[in-house]
């Protein structure tokens, strides 16, 4: 759990926690850290966004089917790069496309109510998420 915590305040958009409040929030569970090897899915197209992930390591990828069967990568997002920023609070939260590794990558899932909870005890950390998803 000690690496994980030192990834995640490394972060820019959660630097202002205190190692004590992440790890309580590793404990209860609000935040998540998964690892991914290398060309896992970490979402499908058309699933539920529910919480919002950072990337504490590796190389995550959108891709896009075409027409003709080949794959498009439409973005890549690296450390410190958030995923479903633009979706969590929308009215159809689902993932447009499919969000696979292209490297082994460790991503931390923060739960909605506790990114509204932070939101709302910590402007600092309000002003930074609107940023990333600006």
């Amino acid at each position: 759990m000690h690496k994980y915590i030192e990834l995640i305040k490394k972060t820019s958009l959660l630097k202002s926690l205190t190692t004590d409040e992440i790890a309580a929030y590793l404990r209860d569970g609000s935040f998540r850290v998964t690892s991914y090897g290398k060309n896992n899915i970490v979402h499908f197209e058309g699933e539920l966004c529910s919480t919002l992930e950072l990337i504490l390591a590796g190389q995550v990828v959108v891709e896009r089917i075409d027409e003709a069967g080949k794959l498009m990568n439409i973005a890549e997002f690296f450390h410190d790069d958030i995923l479903g920023g633009n979706l969590l609070f929308s009215k159809n939260p689902y993932y447009p496309m499919c969000v696979t590794t292209k490297e082994p990558s460790v991503i931390l899932a923060i739960s909605k109510d506790r990114l509204f909870q932070l939101f709302t005890s910590d402007q600092q950390l309000l002003r930074k998420y609107l940023e990333l998803i600006a």
